[in-house]
């Protein structure tokens, strides 16, 4: 067989990980895109086996599930130039530059959801809205985690929310920065930042790299 078809065969068995009848799954679509990414449509029986569940994209990058199958997401992954998707659909900026600014942003969120997730997983539940940020520091289950709490490279303190009713399943937050003019919306260093873009950045500045 041809390269490709190793591909997918190797990404419809990382597609099937988890669902309650991989041998009854269906494939259609099956693409390749740059840095090591399969994207296709796959269609299987719910747990129940009444029905077929309709056809749903995914995403398999380097060998594991791409970290959502939403929109915003294929139009990332399964682009041929992810940058300029990034770009025409969140307004970050990586077409031309590994940006200082970005690489910053990615890193500090990347430090602070290490150390919020570890303090959910101490507390059993996450660092309340109102202490903010700060509470990471001085908290006693996650003291020494953090030299300090980071501000973002244009001198704004990152924004943190969490909503939290009752059990594991309901909790969430929000982490971000809303760039350099600190307000809602915006492109290029301008552009709100989000943790949840995180797998994005990382995924556009490898390819920067490789290229």
């Amino acid at each position: 067989g041809s390269p490709s078809t190793t591909t997918f065969e190797k990404a419809k068995i990382v597609a099937k990980k988890g669902l309650p009848y991989p041998q009854f799954t269906a494939f259609k679509n099956l693409e390749r895109f740059p840095g090591d990414v399969v994207c296709g449509e796959f269609e299987s029986p719910d747990i129940t086996m009444r029905f077929v569940t309709q056809w749903r994209p995914f995403i398999v990058v380097k060998g594991e599930m791409g970290p959502s199958n939403s929109p915003e997401a294929v139009d990332i992954y399964c682009s041929e130039n992810p940058a300029m998707s990034l770009y025409k659909g969140l307004g970050i900026d990586l077409r031309n530059v590994n940006d200082q600014n970005i690489a910053k942003v990615r890193d500090d969120l990347s430090n602070l959801v290490e150390v919020i997730k570890e303090y959910e997983r101490l507390n059993d539940l996450l660092p309340p809205s109102s202490g903010g940020l700060s509470l990471l520091l001085n908290d006693g289950t996650v003291r020494g985690m953090l030299d300090a709490i980071p501000m973002d490279p244009w001198g704004n303190p990152y924004n943190y929310e969490s909503v939290q009713w009752g059990g594991s399943a309901t909790r969430s937050f929000e982490l971000w920065s809303f760039g350099k003019d600190n307000k809602r919306g915006g492109v290029g260093d301008n552009a709100d930042i989000s943790y949840k873009h995180l797998p994005y950045l990382i995924h556009v500045a490898s390819l920067s790299e490789e290229s």
